[in-house]
């Protein structure tokens, strides 16, 4: 059984990955305007792509923790 402290860290990690999940539909979209005008974004695609799975091995171990990952707040919430 993990403390509460441990707890309360796990929880922020569980709101930064809801934040992180949130951005990369933005960063996406960045990535298919440099594209758009001819610049070479594949290093950031691939950043994006590495986040991505980082994202999802977290909310797994998370989920493993009794965690869950909170729904990023709409656009109209913030």
């Amino acid at each position: 059984m993990t403390n509460g402290a441990v707890d309360d860290t796990l929880q922020e990690i569980a709101e930064q990955l809801a934040t992180a999940k949130a951005s990369l539909p933005d960063a996406e979209l960045l990535v298919e305007i440099l594209e758009e005008a001819g610049e070479d974004a594949s290093e950031v695609r691939a950043l994006i792509t590495e986040t991505r799975v980082r994202i999802v091995g977290w909310e797994r171990t998370l989920q493993r923790r009794g965690i869950t990952v909170p729904s990023p707040k709409s656009k109209e919430e913030e």
